[in-house]
């Protein structure tokens, strides 16, 4: 059996999902890559941060042919950032000429080139 694209795994803290979603992807997926877990995620730590002309790449793009994993009521409580990560793993890419005119977005480089979104959230 294949592991689906995205899934959610819900529960209090405490009663060990990290443990059972690490057994899951030990036992139903090959390593293609990295695994990483996004404990407190926000638009920097997911789509990265530009600092004059270097950029610091995001969790989307570290995560590049693995798992990210992701607290859901973390995301829920920032509804546009959770719209823009769905709006984000639909097309597949990151797009800087269209981030929203969100107060993170309104500073960066709006030429670099698109970034593929390859991973499993």
């Amino acid at each position: 059996p294949e592991v689906f694209r995205h899934f959610i795994l819900c529960g209090n803290e405490g009663l060990g999902k990290k443990h059972l979603i690490a057994q899951v992807l030990e036992k139903f997926s090959s390593p293609r890559g990295p695994v990483i877990f996004d404990y407190h995620p926000n638009t920097s730590s997911l789509f990265g941060i530009s600092k004059g002309s270097e950029v610091f790449p995001g969790n989307l793009e570290l995560a590049k042919g693995g798992f990210l994993i992701l607290p859901v009521q973390k995301l829920l409580q920032d509804t546009q950032l959770y719209d823009l990560l769905k709006l984000t793993l639909y097309q597949g890419k990151i797009d800087f000429r269209y981030m929203p005119e969100l107060n993170f977005f309104r500073g960066i480089d709006r030429t670099r080139p698109e970034i593929a979104v390859d991973v499993r959230v």
